[in-house]
């Protein structure tokens, strides 16, 4: 019988620290969106990333590129699903075009249109302890291209 309670106190304990584990990871992600992705200073943002982020070098193309086209830009958390050490985040953002804004991936570079944009997507976040260990993002790419009216043409 006391070996049973053991393991049941056991089992308790590890789900403390599963909850702990995921209310961390959440507050991680949370502190990622307000104080580097909303940081209009690069540098300001990459000393807050660099004591969350376990790689922070591999933010800075991706914070410069967003502050050089869209200065202004505004992030925030529509939905963040968070279990073990995965957090999940559906967000949103805006911002007005005022830059070159460059993607690499598809050889395009859009000059500055001068408009507002809506841009969202979907992020996970793998936690380690008090660091953001990975991220994997999708984002509405072709949407943000059509707001920006950008147009394709078949060859």
């Amino acid at each position: 019988m006391a070996a049973r309670r053991g393991a049941r106190g056991g089992s308790r304990m590890a789900a403390t620290r599963r909850q702990n584990a995921t209310r961390g990871g959440r507050a991680l992600v949370e502190r990622l969106f307000d104080e580097v992705y909303n940081q209009p200073d690069i540098e300001l943002a990459m000393a807050v990333c660099a004591q969350i982020v376990r790689t922070p070098e591999t933010l800075r193309p991706d914070l410069i590129r967003l502050r050089t086209a869209f200065p202004d830009f505004k992030m925030h958390i529509d939905r963040i699903v968070s279990a073990n050490r995965a957090v999940f985040v559906r967000w949103g953002g805006y911002g007005t075009h005022t830059g070159p804004l460059v993607l690499s991936h598809l050889h395009l570079t859009v000059p500055p249109r001068h408009v507002r944009v809506d841009l969202t997507g979907n992020t996970l976040y793998i936690v380690d302890g008090d660091q953001i260990e990975t991220r994997i993002a999708e984002r509405d790419t072709i949407g943000l291209l059509l707001q920006l009216d950008v147009r394709f043409v078949a060859s």
